[in-house]
């Protein structure tokens, strides 16, 4: 037994020396990627090393939210590890010149929600927000909007999405409806509402005789997954609404059903909940400065009904009462 002992040591050694060059593989892989999409403006100062890694991480302020993740992953294990060699380690790399790592640092960084991650964007709010306006007022077209947000860079909630979901339906329908933002399943397949909230959302429009896609228009307020389904940040809402009014005013539908707290606040610029918005007719307003250039009558407002987001339903299935008066509201005004 005792001569075995070094020899699954150094097993262990070599099995966690293999790991950690195939997670510093990964990260190369990672980076380039970036590069190769462009994403290059915040790593023009990494240099790769035999060090912990350590410094590179706690630099890492506007990196993607998987690369992110990958270099705090090699950041705590380098750190577990360093705690476990013994004293004199730490006494040779003081000599040496090497200054020990900050673990009150390191633990901040690792304990940084994914809100904090994804609202650090390269350019402020406003700024994104005016660049953002700019883009969408030069779309005379639902097609041309639709590849200019999908192609847009300004909302940071793209690093960490998958796929764009833009909106689906007909251009020229009399029902739009709009919800917060895509989910999980929305953000694989690139569609809006396709998920379990959205499979209900079809069943009960079925009930009011509204069964195709062709029939209404359907879109969200944020363009982008958030990471963990979490609720879109006021910088993302800010930077992504002037496509929605861009887009509303290219659509001009006749009644707007807003699906949830924040399309209903957002929208209606309200501070009440849902719970006080819902179950009446309100109106919404098109933004003069984003009217079609090509239309000469003056934008009527929209009448606007809110009720509950059906992924709140799912969790809280005695509001579908509520929710079934105010689509009879709806079916009654079509």
């Amino acid at each position: 037994m005792v001569a075995k002992e070094p020899v699954a040591r150094k097993s262990v050694e070599r099995e966690k020396q293999a790991d950690r060059l195939d997670e510093c593989s990964l990260l190369i892989a990672c980076l380039k990627w970036q590069v190769d999409c462009g994403h290059d403006g915040w790593i023009k100062n990494f240099e790769q090393s035999e060090d912990t890694y350590g410094k590179t991480a706690r630099g890492w302020e506007n990196a993607d939210l998987a690369t992110r993740r990958l270099l705090q992953s090699i950041t705590r294990k380098t750190s577990a590890e360093t705690k476990q060699q013994p004293k004199r380690v730490v006494a040779d790399e003081k000599a040496d010149g090497h200054k020990k790592d900050n673990p009150t640092k390191d633990k901040r960084l690792d304990n940084r929600t994914n809100k904090q991650i994804n609202s650090a964007a390269t350019l402020a709010p406003t700024d994104a927000a005016a660049q953002a306006e700019e883009i969408a007022l030069s779309c005379n077209s639902l097609e041309e909007l639709e590849r200019a947000v999908l192609s847009c860079t300004l909302c940071p909630l793209n690093i960490s999405a998958r796929n764009g979901v833009f909106a689906e339906g007909y251009h020229q329908a009399d029902l739009m409806i709009v919800g917060e933002a895509p989910g999980k399943e929305e953000d694989e397949q690139g569609r809006p509402f396709v998920g379990a909230s959205g499979q209900l959302l079809m069943r009960m429009l079925a009930h009011i005789d509204i069964s195709t896609r062709e029939q209404y228009y359907i879109t969200n307020l944020v363009y982008w997954r958030p990471p963990g389904n979490r609720t879109p940040s006021p910088d993302e809402l800010l930077v992504c609404h002037p496509f929605f009014k861009r887009q509303i005013s290219l659509l001009r539908p006749r009644l707007l059903l807003l699906l949830g707290n924040v399309a209903a606040q957002t929208i209606l610029r309200e501070k009440n909940g849902i719970t006080r918005l819902r179950g009446k007719f309100l109106e919404y307003n098109i933004d003069p400065t984003y009217e079609h250039r090509s239309s000469t009558a003056e934008a009527q407002p929209i009448r606007t009904l809110a009720t509950f987001h059906p992924s709140y339903l799912l969790r809280t299935p005695a509001k579908k009462a509520a929710t079934w008066h105010d689509l009879l509201m709806l079916r009654k005004a079509l």
